[in-house]
């Protein structure tokens, strides 16, 4: 036991000594940064719900009003088995990404 508290020790003074180096900043390699981006892709319900599409029924002119759009893109999660983010939060995801959506 008494070796592995040695170890475990020296492994985090090589990790501060990496830090202070590094200027306290944590260094996260490309990998990681692909395969966290590629997580908030996935779990993002509203992207997904965009992306898929085929639940979106358009009004007349092709408009629709975000209630009844929030209203399809519950559906569309109980359907998928995902969980849906709150009316205000897809709300607020569409119209900040109302050039994307269209």
């Amino acid at each position: 036991m008494a070796k592995e508290k040695e170890s475990i020790f020296s492994w985090l003074l090589d990790g501060l000594n990496d830090l202070i180096k590094n200027d306290w900043e944590l260094y996260i390699s490309d990998t990681s940064k692909e395969l966290s981006e590629k997580l908030k892709r996935e779990s993002d319900t509203v992207n997904l719900f965009f992306t898929d599409n085929s639940y979106i029924e358009l009004g007349k002119g092709g408009a629709i009003h975000t209630a009844d759009l929030y209203t399809q893109y519950v559906y569309w999660c109980d359907a998928n088995a995902l969980k849906n983010v709150t009316q205000q939060r897809f709300a607020k995801t569409v119209y900040e990404r109302k050039e994307d959506i269209k």
